[in-house]
């Protein structure tokens, strides 16, 4: 008879241990995991290039270039705006509630429905400082950015971390393919054929979720940009 544990016990004992190794360096981990993201995002794009006789070296570094470039400059468009947009509602919103107020006491007075006496008290509570809601506005995305660069609270430390996700990006689009090809001959060679086909499943239709979101979000944004420019 079989001794021992079963081997599903194994794997989930496998699995526990790869997460408590990834949750202790989490902050040397961060940026290799959002350069392998940049880079599985952008090896078909330099894949094709390469079919177009460009060197691969040079073809991963246009397009960081102009994806990192493009990054930058849409979040030094975006986040003041966003910023400034909240302090103009914040400002805004308390008069507008105490304009209302006044529109409507008399009808609802006139009608017998009670007025609530504490909406006056709620205006002057929404009137805080609009840096302050700038400020708190902000919060969330440097907590994203501090969680990009691996939590670090220094200045250096985060510049360093933000400049190692392109390099690391660099090298795994480098040898991308070299890896993936790597990685099928670790499995045994009875299963590597299943195991490939799947994996190709799997990107493929991993790669159509992303495609089909970023179509998504880009309609929405345009559909919210006029939107709101007409209002």
């Amino acid at each position: 008879p079989r001794t021992g544990l079963p081997g599903w016990v194994g794997w989930v004992m496998g699995f526990v241990l790869v997460g408590l190794v990834v949750y202790v360096l989490r902050a040397v981990l961060t940026p290799v995991f959002f350069a392998f993201l940049i880079a599985y995002l952008l090896d078909p794009v330099v894949d094709r290039l390469e079919t177009w006789k460009i060197p691969r070296g040079l073809a991963i570094t246009l397009i960081l270039i102009v994806f990192l470039g493009a990054t930058g400059v849409f979040l030094l468009l975006f986040v003041p705006a966003f910023v400034r947009d909240i302090a103009e509602v914040a400002k805004d919103v308390p008069g507008r509630l105490h304009d209302l107020f006044e529109a409507w006491e008399p009808v609802l007075v006139d009608r017998g429905i009670p007025v609530p006496h504490s909406l006056e008290e709620a205006t002057e509570q929404l009137s805080v400082h609009a840096q302050d809601v700038a400020g708190r506005a902000a919060g969330p995305a440097m907590q994203a950015l501090s969680w990009i660069v691996g939590g670090t609270a220094s200045v250096v430390g985060a510049v360093l971390g933000i400049l190692m996700v392109p390099v690391f990006a660099f090298y795994l689009l480098y040898d991308f393919d070299r890896m993936t090809a790597a990685i099928a001959d670790l499995v045994p060679r009875p299963r590597r054929a299943s195991f490939v086909a799947v994996a190709n499943e799997v990107d493929q239709v991993l790669g159509q979720f992303v495609r089909g979101q970023l179509l998504v979000m880009l309609a929405l944004a345009v559909l919210y940009a006029v939107g709101y420019s007409i209002v």
